[in-house]
């Protein structure tokens, strides 16, 4: 009855694109004849992030919710930004046109654990804390994100109503890959 989920991930998001891009104030553009604001309008962003989830859970594996899980999700964000004109990627000239940064960090990492069964229809009620993803809606729609909180969930009457208590603290996220 006890299970261990391993999963990894690749999302591997690029853009190119020519917009009008502005040149600096003091430095001119490469290109004789353009305009004396635009410059060069090429750019290329890559956005890669590779993720290795490790979920350990006991419990029937069919219809009963957990009994209890551990799961870690560790995130490699690897943000690239490209482009053909100056001070695009750092206001200072000197550091080039091209901008590569790293970042990791622990996207899931929590423990859940079931305190109690309400019910001979597999209702329940579950306390989950640490790292956890956050949904505003059912779809994500309008908010989705992952934070530090506390969550008491579960359902009741033959799973036809579904209740959850969350307590959540926004972490700062990183500006470029957003981990």
């Amino acid at each position: 009855h006890t299970f261990l989920d391993i999963t990894a991930v690749a999302n591997l998001d690029f853009e190119g694109r020519q917009v009008p891009t502005q040149t600096t104030p003091f430095e001119s553009t490469a290109r004789p004849f353009s305009g004396n604001f635009f410059g060069r309008p090429n750019s290329f962003f890559t956005l890669d992030f590779f993720s290795y989830s490790f979920d350990l859970f006991h419990g029937d594996g069919a219809f009963k919710p957990v009994d209890w899980r551990i799961k870690l999700t560790p995130t490699f964000g690897i943000s690239n930004f490209s482009f053909s004109e100056v001070a695009q990627t750092s206001p200072n000239v000197l550091q080039g046109t091209v901008r590569t940064r790293e970042v990791w960090a622990l996207q899931e990492a929590f423990v859940e654990y079931k305190i109690a069964d309400l019910g001979p229809d597999y209702d329940f009620i579950s306390v989950r804390a640490g790292t956890q993803p956050f949904n505003a809606d059912f779809r994500g729609f309008l908010f989705s994100d992952m934070n530090r909180g506390i969550r008491l969930f579960g359902s009741q009457f033959s799973n036809r109503d579904q209740f959850n208590l969350v307590y959540f603290r926004q972490w700062e996220k990183d500006t470029n890959t957003g981990l």
